[in-house]
């Protein structure tokens, strides 16, 4: 019997909430004055390719990021953090129905619930659905203020491995009965190391992942992971 703790791990954008924060907290603060110009329009430019199945999901993953950091250069942490809880007020009518049920799900059933987001620290903070820990892509900082640099990008697969990594080691997982949720193909790190690993409104790459490796794309998550939690008792 294994004496590690069980933790479920979750992407957020587009698998709790629609949309892309990183992509839409921009807009809202270029809006608000905060965030320049040039790089928040490239940023929609992306993300409407992106839509429209031009550019990849990891084609964005790499770049937005970097004009995301190169937007907010010069500006104070604290006042992104302020601007951040206000835009999240209003964004929180695109949390999926079943998304907060589904964390309180787990934090019931006594797992570590951990959001590993590859939005903006800031902005995943200020949603409080209930995480025991949340970490997001991260912008450097000096001095209290952005230096226009990437500390770390949780889009992309690598960082999300090396993340995972050093939370499995921290709280010392048991991987077999932990559970994973995620949406595209820069999940499977978190995806394939779980016994439990679940789908969540998969993009046709990890849906395409998924079915070769034999796993279950739930259409109704809050009862597939309670039978998933009852075969555990």
């Amino acid at each position: 019997m294994s004496t590690g703790r069980k933790a479920a791990f979750f992407d957020i954008d587009g698998t709790l909430i629609k949309g892309l924060i990183i992509c839409v907290f921009p807009d809202y603060l270029a809006g608000k004055g905060f965030f320049d110009k040039k790089a928040n329009e490239r940023i929609q430019e992306l993300l409407r390719l992106y839509k429209t199945r031009k550019v990849s999901y990891r084609y964005i993953a790499v770049r937005i990021p970097n004009l995301y950091a190169a937007g907010i250069k010069g500006r104070r942490r604290s006042e992104i953090r302020k601007l951040a809880s206000a835009f999240i007020r209003g964004y929180r009518k695109n949390i999926f129905h079943y998304s907060k049920r589904l964390v309180s799900l787990m934090n019931d059933a006594g797992f570590l619930t951990i959001a590993i987001s590859g939005s903006p620290v800031e902005a995943i903070h200020a949603l409080e659905m209930g995480f025991r820990e949340v970490y997001g892509s991260e912008m450097q900082v000096g001095d209290g203020i952005y230096t226009g640099k990437v500390g770390r990008n949780l889009i992309i697969a690598e960082e999300k491995r090396k993340l995972l990594g050093s939370i499995i080691r921290k709280h010392r997982i048991d991987l077999k009965d932990s559970f994973a949720f995620g949406d595209t193909e820069q999940d499977l790190p978190m995806l394939s190391r779980v016994g439990n690993p679940l789908p969540l409104n998969p993009a046709p790459l990890l849906r395409n992942a998924a079915k070769e490796r034999g796993w279950r794309i739930t259409s109704d998550v809050l009862k597939d992971v309670r039978k998933l939690l009852l075969c555990q008792v």
